[in-house]
């Protein structure tokens, strides 16, 4: 999990305003904290996060739009 944070925390300074990244996460589990994670503790950085599941439905995909 340590690995996908700081991959939150330093994708923000290399992506240019409106660039889409995308990543795959563990779990459910994995995939609610990290939006949770981008949703309060990187309030502004990033807009229309959210999951996308894979095909047996666990939610495995985390979207988003952002950079400053």
């Amino acid at each position: 999990m340590n690995e996908l944070i700081h991959l939150c925390d330093g994708v923000v300074s290399m992506l240019k305003p409106g660039s889409f990244f995308a990543f795959e996460t563990n779990s459910d589990e994995q995939s609610k904290f990290l939006v949770h994670y981008i949703e309060t503790k990187k309030q502004g950085s990033f807009s229309k996060v959210k999951t996308v599941s894979d095909f047996a439905g666990i939610q495995r995909f985390i979207t988003r739009f952002g950079g400053r």
